[in-house]
């Protein structure tokens, strides 16, 4: 066994997880044919042993603990693997708000959890990982190893040391105090905006004492993909993907009487190394925040140009490590006081929280097959987590030549209906539809 102790990402994610507002990382893979249960179990017990956080347990805070640390088990002595029906749409929505509406435990290895969903045309697996032990790209990394063991290919992974690369200060913390003031500049130009708070996503058929995720999927054709990516001017597919959401919610909340001076969006950045960009399971996705003001909300173009000039602000200033050096400073902070401000958060959230959060996988390296009989991959199907007030996040993945989103929702903002209905507004607005227009404009409150 190896103690390891949680880097500044995995120790947030530990304060702020809840049984109402779990932060899973929802990641699918569709095969073509029927998967083997017996052969799938030997399959992800494999990929555990080839990735170490894979076999993690949160060890119990001992007295006087200045940080929380990480058991490494050497083996798994069983994987979580369910296996249920999906042969009809209804039971697939179920199998998906069964499988991530919780997270893994983490009193015990493992810090994931497997669903086997039939489905005649083609079997699902799911993956559930807490979002303590991994970010998106590191349980992307996971399902690649699981999908390799299982069609019996081999699984290389970098000459590194997975559990000695986990220095988050090392890898993206500022390294002079010019570089921190540059960083801090660029924050303090996105909390200029915060005299308007961000909007929040009108609700529609939800219940407030509703608990779980539902989950809408959009599957864009390849035509439609590239009629995506067409619209990005000088930005990036990532900039058309948060400003076509950001539309979406002024369209959304104007048509309900809602307000949406400013529209805020959580946006994860990888900062791996460019020698293991896709590798390492861990947490090593920072956040920045990008706010989209009224004025350039009433047109796609004037949306877009206005995330586009974020991000190369965020780029060029290294933001995304900005939030490195703050819970480096949060450490400072006696354990049991950090989780205390933690549990603190929902008072502040509501003035203080982004609007939604959107997490873009990018184009992913070529999946393997799962075998002969059971073929490629056909879909892939990624959402980060949606807590409250978000309630709505979107997760996006670009695999061959098709682009695949993924809405989730708190059944406390939205129902299944309403869901469905944003789902189709977003899909509009993102691939530029006529019947598309603008919202009113907003009066100042």
């Amino acid at each position: 066994m190896r103690l390891v102790p949680l880097n500044l990402f995995d120790e947030g994610f530990v304060d702020i997880d809840t049984p109402r507002e779990p932060w899973s990382i929802q990641l699918e893979v569709r095969a073509s044919g029927a998967l083997d249960p017996a052969r799938l179990a030997d399959a992800l017990r494999a990929a555990a042993a080839t990735h170490p956080m894979a076999r993690a347990r949160l060890r119990e805070p001992r007295l006087g603990e200045w940080r929380r640390t990480w058991e490494i088990h050497d083996r798994l002595d069983g994987v979580p693997l369910a296996v249920v029906d999906a042969a009809s749409p209804d039971a697939l929505a179920r199998a998906r708000s069964a499988a991530f509406s919780a997270c893994p435990p983490l009193d015990a290895p493992p810090p994931f959890a497997a669903t086997l969903a039939r489905h005649p045309e083609g079997d699902y697996l799911l993956l559930n990982v807490h979002h303590a032990a991994a970010d998106g790209v590191g349980t992307l990394r996971f399902m690649t190893s699981v999908i390799r063991r299982y069609a019996g290919k081999a699984d290389p992974v970098p000459r590194i040391d997975p559990l000695a690369v986990r220095d988050l200060a090392a890898l993206a913390g500022s390294a002079s105090l010019e570089e921190r003031v540059r960083r801090g500049s660029a924050l303090l130009e996105v909390l200029a905006t915060a005299a308007v708070p961000p909007a929040r996503i009108a609700g529609e058929g939800g219940d407030a004492r509703a608990r779980g995720y539902g989950f809408v999927t959009v599957g864009l054709a390849p035509e439609e993909t590239a009629r995506v990516a067409g619209r990005k001017g000088p930005g990036t597919v990532n900039d058309v993907l948060l400003a076509a959401l950001a539309r979406t919610i002024a369209l959304w909340n104007d048509a309900r009487g809602a307000p949406w001076a400013r529209v805020s969006i959580m946006v994860p950045v990888n900062i791996r190394p460019e020698g293991w960009w896709h590798e390492v399971i861990a947490n090593f996705a920072s956040y920045v925040s990008v706010s989209v003001p009224a004025a350039a909300l009433g047109a796609f173009a004037r949306s877009r140009s206005a995330v586009t000039a974020q991000m190369l602000k965020y780029k060029q200033a290294g933001a995304a490590g900005l939030l490195v050096d703050l819970l480096a400073l949060r450490q400072l902070v006696p354990p049991l006081m950090r989780r205390q401000m933690a549990a603190l958060l929902p008072l502040a959230a509501g003035r203080v929280a982004d609007t939604t959060m959107l997490s873009n996988l990018g184009r992913l390296p070529v999946l393997p097959r799962f075998g002969l009989r059971e073929g490629p991959v056909r879909e892939v199907w990624f959402s980060p987590p949606a807590p409250m007030p978000l309630g709505l996040s979107v997760g996006a993945a670009t695999a061959g030549e098709r682009l695949f989103l993924t809405l989730r929702h708190r059944y406390a903002l939205l129902d299944a209906r309403a869901a469905e209905s944003f789902a189709r507004l977003f899909r509009a607005v993102l691939l530029g539809r006529p019947a598309v227009g603008r919202p009113r404009e907003e009066k100042p409150r």
